[in-house]
């Protein structure tokens, strides 16, 4: 038997970003939004992407809180660990930029989501 990242590198794909675990909606929903909010503006490299996540969460558990601002420390600990959870599969030159047919806008307005390239 196969495995779902084996099979879409075969089949073509020149990369996959996949998870070695349960995540939470919330943190994956986090994840894929800021992904493709840098893919429209810029081709993102896929790896750099998962680091960039990784950091984000890292800085949001060592910030000191503002004015008068309550954090659940073990919230912040579960995030930045969750971010691990995410791994990538393939060439590690890999980009995703999204476009849309005609050149503007998000997809985000009615455009086909299935307009974005990989190289």
């Amino acid at each position: 038997m196969r495995s779902f990242v084996e099979l879409f590198l075969r089949y073509g794909a020149s990369g996959v970003v996949a998870v070695i675990g349960d995540i939470d909606i919330d943190h994956s929903h986090d994840f894929a939004t800021r992904l493709l909010e840098h893919a429209v503006d810029k081709p993102v490299n896929l790896a750099a992407m998962l680091q960039e996540h990784r950091r984000y969460y890292c800085a949001e558990l060592t910030r000191e809180p503002s004015g008068g601002e309550q954090r659940d420390v073990e919230e912040d600990y579960k995030h930045f660990l969750t971010s691990f959870l995410y791994v990538y599969y393939g060439h590690p030159d890999t980009t995703l930029h999204l476009t849309q047919p005609g050149g503007g806008g998000t997809g985000c307005d009615g455009a086909d989501p299935g307009e974005g390239t990989a190289s």
